[in-house]
Formats: structure tokens, C-alpha cells, sequence
């Protein structure tokens, strides 16, 4: 991304854009010009297409009499923020497994909204 303003109605004059070579700029999501952590993607391979927190899939774990209430409420805290359609950070133990580093797809983290941004190479893909 070049240093140019985004057409965001966010970014007011004086701003500092979002830049992949910043590691303080103006927010995509809130705004404020705040300090970002950055993060590299890493990527398994699924055996299943993706869970993204539709009705259906709700209602499945509700229903599921052979998960116990911990499991099912993880499971529909995480549904449920799935189906809100914005990128999250999910802690996890690393396993041993294979791990692939999705080139060019970085993820940064504003210090003052927590939001995130989703970089692919230079350009930010989210929020769009």
C-alpha cells in the first residue's frame, strides 16, 4: 500500500495511513492512530471446509447430546464469533504438525481497538 490516505471516511486529515511498513498508523477500524502488533499466517490443512458460525452449525452443537456443557459452550462462543464475519486471533497449542506460512498474507492489530486488518502483500483486504 503507498503512503496515500484510504478512501476512509475513518482517516481524517493529517492521517497517517495504514502501511505495511508502520508499525503505528492510523486505524482501519476505530480510527486512532495507534501503535499495531503484526503477524505472520500460518495455514493446516483442514479435513473438513470451514466452520463460519451459520445457523445450522449452531444449532448442531445445541443439539449434539454427546458434548459436554464446557465443550458446547467453547464451541458456541467460537460459532458465534465466526459468525460475525470479521477476523479474530484464536490462541491454540501448537501440535506437531506441519504448518505452512501463507506468503504474503499478514494480519496487523490495532493497540487501541484490538481490531484486526488483513494484509495480502502490501494492500489491506480487510476491512475493505
Amino acid at each position: 500500500m503507498n503512503d496515500d490516505k484510504l478512501d476512509n471516511p475513518m482517516i481524517g486529515e493529517g492521517a497517517q495511513a495504514p502501511s505495511i511498513t508502520a508499525t503505528a498508523f492510523d486505524c482501519p477500524n476505530c480510527g486512532n492512530y495507534s501503535a499495531q502488533q503484526w503477524y505472520a499466517c500460518d495455514a493446516h490443512e483442514l479435513e473438513f471446509p470451514p466452520l463460519t458460525g451459520t445457523g445450522e452449525q449452531l444449532e448442531a452443537v445445541q443439539s449434539d447430546e454427546e458434548i459436554d456443557e464446557d465443550s458446547r459452550k467453547l464451541a458456541l462462543d467460537r460459532l458465534k464469533k465466526l459468525a460475525t464475519k470479521r477476523a479474530f486471533l484464536k490462541t491454540k497449542a501448537v501440535e506437531l504438525s506441519v504448518a505452512h506460512e501463507v506468503g504474503n498474507l499478514s494480519v496487523s492489530k490495532c493497540s487501541s481497538c484490538g481490531e484486526l486488518a488483513v494484509w495480502v502483500n502490501d494492500r489491506i483486504v480487510w476491512p475493505l
